[in-house]
């Protein structure tokens, strides 16, 4: 990174601190936070930066600053980032998104709703979604019980990937040993890759878990397609 990059990513962190507050200023805040992706107001980012000398468009040293930012707020507050873009107060973590990101089965019921079954080989697995329309929910229910509009068989390869790029999705991060006992290798046999990762310092072993750096977690998404 050339100085002037540093300077503008110094700058950047400045604009940020002006446009982040995730708990705000309510009275009881949630036990648990979602705040997804921060996203700049673009007219008055543009009036500040322009205001410090800095001309264009906000690049992503912004957007990675603004959630840096949103970061501090929420462990300053009391939070704590259990996942990539969810934050709890302690023990109040949602139980339902942990079983999904783990590769737990779930049960969904109602219209559009989506279910996960694992085999009896804790390897593969089954996906199914029902009707999306009420109506049409109701009526294939009423005439065969079930409304059952796709089905995915899910193999062992696509489970392997699975358990990756969401079980990583926790700061935790995923269990090289439970990858091994559910796939009969570890992660890093299956996925060369991750060797390559952890050298670039986007992935580290730390307390006997595979997990995202700090680095890592501002770059998940070019991560996880390294498993899809």
């Amino acid at each position: 990174m050339d100085p002037g990059s540093h300077a503008r990513v110094g700058v950047d962190r400045q604009v940020a601190a002006h446009h982040v507050d995730p708990v705000g200023e309510a009275d009881e805040p949630d036990a648990h936070l979602d705040p997804g992706r921060i996203e700049p107001d673009p007219g008055v980012v543009d009036r500040e930066r322009d205001a410090i000398g800095l001309a264009g468009e906000p690049d992503q040293d912004l957007q990675n600053a603004m959630e840096e930012e949103a970061s501090a707020w929420l462990v300053q507050a009391g939070y704590l980032r259990y996942e990539i873009s969810n934050y709890a107060q302690p023990n109040c973590h949602s139980r339902h998104n942990s079983n999904y990101w783990r590769g737990g089965d779930y049960l969904g019921v109602g219209a559009g709703a989506h279910s996960y079954h694992r085999n009896t080989d804790h390897r593969t697995g089954r996906r199914w979604s029902n009707e999306k329309n009420p109506a049409k929910y109701i009526a294939q229910v009423g005439q065969t019980r079930q409304a059952i509009t796709e089905l995915e068989e899910v193999d062992r390869n696509k489970a392997a990937a699975e358990f990756m790029f969401l079980g990583l999705r926790m700061t935790e991060g995923i269990s090289p040993v439970a990858f091994r006992e559910r796939f009969g290798e570890f992660p890093w046999e299956a996925f060369p890759r991750i060797k390559d990762l952890i050298e670039g310092m986007l992935l580290e072993v730390k307390h006997g878990f595979l997990r995202l750096t700090k680095k890592g977690l501002l770059v998940a998404n070019s991560i996880f397609v390294e498993f899809m």
